[in-house]
C-alpha cells in the first residue's frame, strides 16, 4: 500500500497467472515477460491515477505481438476494455491462440482482438 497516495499496488496478478502464461502455445523470442508486463501495467495505472484520480477503464496494446501485455491487462480485471491490435495477421492468430489457452486460467472477457496498423489512427468503440 502506498500510504503517501493512499493507493494499493495496481496490477498484482497471482503466481498462477504467470505460470499459466509460461505454458502458452506460442512463444516469441522478443516477447515480453509476464512479470515485466505486470510492472508496465502497474506503472501506467499509477500514472493514470495520478492524473485523473481513478483507474483507467480502457487499455490499447497497439502492437500486441504474442499478446502478453493485453493478456495480463485483461486478467487484472482493472480494465473494462482491452484492445489488442497488430498489423501482422499470423502473429495476431498466434496471440489469439495464446489468449484461448490463457482464458482457461484467467477471465479475458474484456479482450477485443483485431488487425490494425499502428501507423494509422485508431477508431475504437
Amino acid at each position: 500500500l502506498d500510504v503517501r497516495q493512499n493507493r494499493s499496488p495496481m496490477c498484482a496478478l497471482p503466481m498462477a497467472c504467470h505460470e499459466a502464461w509460461l505454458k502458452r502455445p506460442f512463444h516469441f523470442s522478443a516477447g515480453l515477460d509476464s512479470w515485466v508486463a505486470n510492472a508496465v501495467l502497474s506503472l501506467a495505472i499509477m500514472e493514470f491515477q495520478g492524473r485523473h484520480g481513478r483507474n483507467p477503464s480502457t487499455l490499447l496494446d497497439p502492437c500486441c505481438g504474442s499478446g502478453t501485455l493485453a493478456a495480463m491487462a485483461a486478467a487484472s480485471g482493472i480494465f473494462s476494455q482491452v484492445f489488442a491490435r497488430d498489423v501482422d495477421e499470423p502473429f495476431l492468430q498466434r496471440a489469439t491462440e495464446n489468449f484461448a489457452h490463457f482464458s482457461t486460467h484467467a477471465p479475458l472477457s474484456a479482450l477485443d482482438v483485431g488487425v490494425h496498423d499502428a501507423a494509422t489512427p485508431f477508431n475504437l468503440p
